[in-house]
């Protein structure tokens, strides 16, 4: 029994992961929906995923989760078929069932059963029933009396071949394509009829591509839909299609992209699957074939009916016709090329999911080998020592390379394994600059770029706390009202841009705004307030941006529920520097702001590329990856400061110098016997002096709880079996502070 349960419990976390992931992307398309609200893809985009949890949620116990699940399919099933009109009060109903639904599974996963608070579901789930009810009794869409108008100015002479015309046009088709033609629901769809749902859905991005996407997304829901419909189909034929047509999907994405010749090679094979009428429901009589099974009623319904497809029959002769092509086919080998496809459906799906302190304990066991591979190249050392055959050492030498090289493939893999994808976070700040301007009156799009990445999953957790906070604030405190914006010669709608990048070594998550830029005078005048500037004091405007990392600090005239306090950026910038990053911005007044998160691209794991140094007879290990050199110290470049510390100057910078106690205070003769190491840190680079660099080596990180840490990071096991300290630079660098 006990197994049992914990096989459910297994299957419902995975259940809940894979959930939360298709559903934590919803919100951004929200947003996008409201942006372009006769964009039928996105609403089938959204569809899908709810659809889905509300058919499996029940097979969990999870009721709730099924229940609301319902209303939400139940409102976007009347936005798929114009029976309903997407609204800012549409929107917030459907994202404020999202969020309570994703509450939900996130208390679920933690304690077992289903978990939520119960006056916030009654809440939400009474505005969602109260949101389907208002558009139940709407007796009619508006869509088709505002297509009459609009064919009717269509044709008024006046806008004869003209560009208007023409776009014109392209509006009434796109508005069309949302609206359900008015034929009694028993009546069979024409011979050319597209079958509903995913290749429906294709169909109009392929034959009328929405504005508002780019051809990257367009081809990314191209793709879904005919993953979908490789579920759907029945027919051998049709998955012979779909196979072909994926194949070149991927040929041409890879190497060309998204172009007309592959645009119109999907539209012949759609038209051809179109003809085919190969297309089984979804379990519970949803997904594809909803719109047939739901013909005359307002709302999905969770019993399959009768015949299995739905109320919509195709005509009694091609029933007959296909059921007689079919019947044989079942005692017929499968043809050829029919493995392949099947090879290759499973290819596609082969996902495998891996609990992250899976992947850590494996990256220890990858840790070990290097520390294995370091005492190999000890005795190897040894070896050359004693002068022992030198084939024997040769031959020893290359297993080592071949080790190290089998050692650092298993790291970079599994590295790579850790990376997960960027956009469900980046998509957040739709959703946060959709709610600051809801409820600041303004207008404000989110352009994202770069949601393509993929980055450790610690980044990740570094950057969503900051990405949050300074997207809110760009769009409260950066993006002005309409008004004011209109009075200096800008568009009414702000811009908020939201942009991830990687280089060799670095990621930068870029949060930028077309607003009014940092107020410089306002920033002197609360720097003033708070007693961090003196009247007198000397200012610059680096200075004065640095001010708004100061704790406490904020400008603005009142505090309201979204910012206003001053607590928030200190916080950010202290984060972003304990993960080994730094912050930059740019600001122009009447322009805009933008702001710089810049993080090591790799991550500080237990192992870790390093300098063995050697200070005052003992052997320490210096991480490297903030150490930007190193350099013997000349005499003419030492200077003593007034409070008797040394500093260096070097490349026309001054640079403290420290050790391992703190700011070096010693004798000149001292520092040049030894070695400077030039380290980069958050708000100046300083300088570490060591007696001797004996070598670059890889060591591997290992607590040591029972040491006062204040001034290291751990230990490593050398080569030679010895344990040596491993600095810790940062610690050093606020000692300097």
């Amino acid at each position: 029994m006990d197994d049992e349960y914990d096989i459910d419990r297994e299957m419902m976390i995975d259940f809940i992961d894979e959930s939360v992931e298709s559903l934590s992307l919803i919100p951004g398309l929200f947003v996008q929906l409201e942006q372009a609200p006769g964009d039928l893809s996105i609403i089938e985009a959204v569809f899908r995923p709810v659809h889905s949890l509300k058919g499996n949620a029940a097979y969990f116990g999870l009721l709730k989760t099924k229940a609301l699940a319902h209303e939400l399919e139940s409102i976007l099933d009347r936005l798929r078929k114009g029976k309903l009109s997407v609204q800012p009060v549409i929107i917030d109903t459907l994202l404020s069932g999202v969020d309570e639904i994703l509450a939900i599974l996130d208390a679920t996963r933690e304690a077992g059963d289903e978990a939520c608070e119960a006056e916030r579901y009654e809440a939400v789930m009474e505005q969602v029933v109260k949101q389907l009810d208002a558009s139940t009794e709407a007796v009619e869409s508006p869509i088709p009396q505002a297509l009459v108008l609009l064919r009717k100015l269509a044709d008024a002479p006046l806008l004869a071949n003209t560009e208007e015309h023409a776009t014109l046009m392209q509006a009434i088709d796109l508005l069309a394509a949302g609206t359900p033609e008015e034929e009694p629901a028993e009546e069979a769809p024409e011979e050319d009829a597209t079958p509903d749902g995913p290749l429906a859905s294709m169909m109009q991005i392929l034959e009328n591509p929405p504005s508002g996407l780019t051809k990257e997304q367009q081809a990314e829901l191209v793709e879904a839909c005919l993953k979908e419909m490789t579920e759907l189909a029945e027919t051998d034929a049709a998955q012979h299609t779909i196979a072909e047509a994926l194949e070149e999907f991927d040929l041409f994405v890879s190497r060309i992209g998204f172009d007309d010749i592959l645009r119109n090679s999907l539209i012949e094979k759609g038209r051809r699957l179109a003809q085919m009428q190969a297309w089984e429901t979804y379990p519970g009589g949803g997904g594809a074939a909803d719109e047939a099974s739901d013909a005359g009623e307002g709302a999905p319904s969770d019993e399959p009916s009768p015949s299995g497809q739905g109320d919509v029959q195709p005509k009694p002769e091609k029933a007959e016709s296909a059921a007689a092509e079919e019947q044989p086919a079942a005692d017929q080998p499968r043809r050829a090329e029919e493995p392949a496809a099947e090879a290759r459906k499973q290819d596609r799906g082969r996902t495998m999911r891996v609990s992250e302190d899976s992947i850590d304990a494996f990256l220890s066991f990858v840790g070990e080998l290097i520390a294995v591979d370091e005492m190999f190249r000890y005795i190897h050392s040894e070896l050359l020592k004693t002068q022992a055959g030198l084939p024997i050492t040769s031959a020893f030498l290359r297993v080592i390379n071949t080790f190290t090289k089998l050692s650092d493939d298993l790291q970079a893999s599994i590295m790579e394994i850790r990376k997960v994808t960027v956009r469900t976070m980046l998509e957040k700040s739709r959703r946060i600059v959709r709610d600051v301007a809801s409820s600041r009156n303004k207008r404000i799009d989110t352009v994202i770029a770069g949601d393509d990445l993929t980055i450790d999953r610690s980044l990740i957790e570094t950057l969503e706390a900051p990405l949050v906070h300074m997207v809110r604030n760009a769009a409260d405190h950066g993006i002005e009202p309409p008004a004011e914006r209109a009075q200096t010669g800008k568009s009414e709608t702000g811009v908020v841009t939201v942009t991830m990048t990687e280089s060799e070594d670095t990621i930068t998550l870029s949060i930028k705004d077309d607003g009014r830029g940092l107020d410089y005078e306002k920033i002197r005048q609360k720097a003033l307030a708070n007693g961090l500037l003196g009247p007198n004091d000397p200012v610059t405007e680096d200075l004065l941006v640095d001010f708004i990392f100061s704790s406490g600090f904020s400008t603005a005239s009142a505090v309201t529920e979204i910012s206003g306090r001053g607590v928030g950026m200190d916080a950010v910038k202290r984060a972003v520097e304990d993960a080994g990053g730094r912050m930059e911005v740019k600001t122009k007044p009447g322009q805009g702001t933008e702001f710089f998160i810049k993080l090591p691209a790799t991550v500080g794991t237990q192992i870790m590329q390093s300098f063995v140094v050697q200070i005052s007879e003992q052997r320490f290990v210096v991480p490297m990856d903030s150490i930007s050199g190193s350099f013997r110290p000349l005499s003419k470049d030492l200077h003593r400061l007034p409070n008797g510390a040394v500093c260096v100057k070097r490349n026309g910078m001054i640079m403290p110098i420290t050790h391992l106690d703190g700011p070096y205070y010693g004798e000149y003769n001292d520092l040049l016997d030894g070695i400077l190491i030039t380290v980069e840190a958050k708000s100046r680079p300083f300088a570490f002096f060591v007696d001797v660099i004996l070598g670059l080596q890889k060591v591997v990180l290992r607590p040591v709880p029972w040491i006062d840490l204040r001034k290291y990071l751990g230990a490593a096991v050398m080569g030679d079996g010895q344990v040596s300290m491993i600095v810790d630079l940062r610690a050093i660098e606020r000692q300097v502070e």
